[in-house]
């Protein structure tokens, strides 16, 4: 029943894969793991769709050998107590790696992974009763002597001094990890060896644990050139993971193994002192084990990319690199620079999915995002020489997406700007996000009077600057800025309470304007929509009383500060400032 759901799930998959060309929907539920992979179009996606199709019938084989159980003919009394530890070692090793860890990630695949193998790897040794007592202490020795202390030993010491050297020698990084795994690829054909001689066992579940060797070997032999050689073709890439989700023949055998233990095939177990050491052996090496789990784990999925350096240190360019490898060159710039937007301990397909989320963002939304997550180690320039990989259209658009993008900016920006005085309505009032110039500030004056042709001057250490016909307003974060613009026929209430700076001047109107500019199409300043003349009388003197507020903890691309002018009828000359900051 469950191999035929397994079945029928897949085939959903696959279909879905196959109109919508993600072939990661198909692998997660056909191999239980994300795919990492990178095809690009629909020849490569259907390479992995037809890689699928081999693979998915071996692994409903699989779950029918690993659940339908031992086959006993006959009935037997209990297995000894040393054999039926030793089924349940198995059947715990064939749990371990049914579970998707995919998906789940941290050290919780590491741990029981280490805990079974080590106690399978001496067990299963001990057990082996048609091989000399010399030939299992070898082959414990073997598995567990270079599994253990040579690969803590390597992750623990020579793996840091070659990142420290500078993380470039790739040929020491691999022969790090393909030492031990050889190791164990030689411990577990000495076991088929013994297998074969013992009696217990069926020719068929040797024939599984020799077909899992040699998938094992081919796939660190692919890894070990995908490790070296830098751009390889796509299809030897996906051939590493269809490697790897070939891995049904081990489970197969474990199962098997545990089954026809099971089935009135009784070996003579060693004696208790022999059991008792090398259970010592094994907590004392999987010590060695635990201690180096912090480091890489190989042959299916190494954290360092020998082929990074291409483009964090030699700067490969997005027209240097091949189509197959877009998304590898952004996940080797992200984690070059981590930080908190792309957490170090996040998975390749967590980071692709929020680059593509950050590519289907505006520049200045993804601007946004970025100043937000408070992240200062991937610059803004730096997360766009990163995502051009992923997004090239949408990093480097074309004249017509940056103006659409540029007026869902400003759109945005006037959206985020409220009236901060909403009970109080004024002859003419309108409110708009104001874009400033670099170093911030703004001027409210007569647009028609010759004589403010070049603009208003400001005085950078207050807030308002009188000019005959205008009046130069600073801001305190240099940043764009909400304005609230109200023009009443006589003085309103003085309003301090909620703002950080208030102060008034009188300014003269000529013409009968007083306005605030409104930025032109392409232009890079002045108010995001036209707001009202606020010389409500015409020609004549006025009062212009500012109000400002900011919230200065705030990162954000959006106005994060707001200013309120009030303009009326007014002969005073005289400033004014009702409150200041200092």
């Amino acid at each position: 029943m469950i191999v035929m759901l397994y079945l029928a799930a897949v085939v959903v998959a696959g279909v879905f894969s196959a109109l919508t060309g993600d072939v990661g929907v198909a692998w997660a539920v056909a191999v239980g793991s994300p795919w990492y992979g990178v095809p690009q179009g629909w020849a490569e996606g259907g390479f992995v769709l037809i890689a699928l199709a081999l693979v998915c019938p071996l692994r409903a084989w699989m779950l029918w050998q690993v659940l339908r159980g031992p086959v006993v003919r006959v009935r037997r009394p209990p297995p000894a107590r040393g054999v039926a530890a030793v089924r349940l070692v198995l059947y715990l090793g064939v749990a371990v790696t049914l579970i998707p860890w995919g998906f789940i990630g941290g050290p919780y695949e590491d741990v029981p992974s280490m805990v079974v193998r080590v106690a399978l790897v001496v067990l299963l040794t001990l057990i082996l009763t048609g091989t000399p007592p010399g030939f299992r202490a070898a082959a414990l020795a073997l598995a567990l002597g270079l599994v253990g202390v040579a690969g803590a030993a390597l992750t623990t010491v020579l793996f840091p001094i070659v990142l420290s050297a500078g993380g470039e020698d790739a040929v020491s990084l691999w022969w790090m990890f393909a030492v031990p795994a050889v190791a164990y690829a030689a411990w577990q054909a000495m076991m088929l060896r013994g297998q074969r001689g013992d009696g217990p066992w069926s020719a068929a579940t040797v024939r599984c644990g020799v077909l899992d060797l040699v998938a094992f070997l081919a796939l660190l032999a692919v890894n070990g050139v995908t490790w070296h050689v830098r751009d390889t073709a796509f299809a030897f890439t996906a051939l590493g993971w269809v490697l790897a989700a070939l891995n049904v023949f081990g489970p197969v055998w474990w199962a098997r193994t545990a089954h026809e233990l099971a089935d009135g095939r009784r070996p003579r177990v060693v004696p208790g002192r022999s059991r008792v050491l090398g259970g010592v052996v094994a907590v004392v090496l999987l010590a060695g084990l635990l201690g180096g789990e912090e480091g890489p784990r190989l042959p299916y999925q190494p954290p360092y990319d020998a082929g990074c350096p291409a483009w964090t240190k030699l700067s490969r360019g997005f027209g240097e690199t091949r189509v197959e490898h877009r998304e590898r060159a952004f996940l080797c710039l992200v984690r070059d620079a981590g930080g908190p937007m792309f957490p170090a301990d996040r998975s390749d397909r967590a980071l692709l999915a929020s680059g593509r989320k950050l590519c289907a963002q505006p520049r200045w939304k993804r601007g946004d995002t970025w100043l937000r997550s408070d992240d200062r180690t991937i610059n803004m320039r730096g997360l766009d020489d990163a995502l051009v990989f992923l997004c090239p259209d949408a990093v480097l658009p074309s004249d017509e997406q940056v103006v659409k993008e540029d007026a869902a900016y400003v759109a945005a920006s006037n959206a985020a700007c409220r009236d901060p005085w909403p009970r109080v309505r004024a002859r003419r009032q309108g409110t708009a996000s104001y874009f400033t110039p670099e170093g911030g500030g703004y001027s409210l004056a007569d647009d028609a009077d010759p004589d403010n042709k070049d603009g208003v001057g400001r005085d950078y250490d207050g807030l308002l600057t009188a000019e005959e016909t205008g009046v130069g307003v600073g801001t305190i974060r240099q940043m764009n800025i909400c304005v609230t613009v109200k023009a009443f026929d006589r003085a309103p209430p003085l309003r301090l309470r909620g703002w950080q700076e208030v102060a008034e001047v009188g300014v003269t109107s000529r013409s009968g304007r007083l306005t605030l500019p409104t930025m032109r199409p392409g232009g890079q300043e002045g108010a995001g929509r036209a707001l009202p003349n606020l010389a409500i009388k015409g020609p004549g003197h006025y009062r212009v009383r500012v109000h400002a507020r900011a919230d200065e903890k705030a990162v954000t691309m959006l106005p994060a500060e707001w200013h309120l002018i009030v303009v009326y009828p007014g002969r005073s000359k005289k400033e004014v400032v009702h409150r200041s900051r200092d």
